[in-house]
């Protein structure tokens, strides 16, 4: 859903190695969860999609990542 309103907005992606342990902590919990739904529940990708960004991390303040994204689309 949100990919539509960004994808005509990106020109460039970096992938870059980070040494930030809080972004670092979030992205393994998000590879924990993922793991659990798809094995333990049998989530198709779009479901796990949802329920990730739907869950508050705390590198984002406690806000979830789906928050964030509207916050930046609409300021």
């Amino acid at each position: 859903m949100v990919g539509r309103f960004i994808t005509d907005k990106i020109e460039i992606i970096d992938v870059c190695k980070t040494n930030d342990r809080g972004f670092l902590g979030s992205m393994n919990d998000m590879i924990a969860h993922f793991k659990f739904y798809f094995t333990d529940y049998k989530m198709t990708p779009s479901e796990m999609s949802r329920r990730l960004n739907e869950m508050p991390y705390s590198y984002l303040k406690y806000k979830n990542p789906l928050e964030v994204i509207k916050e930046i689309l609409l300021s």
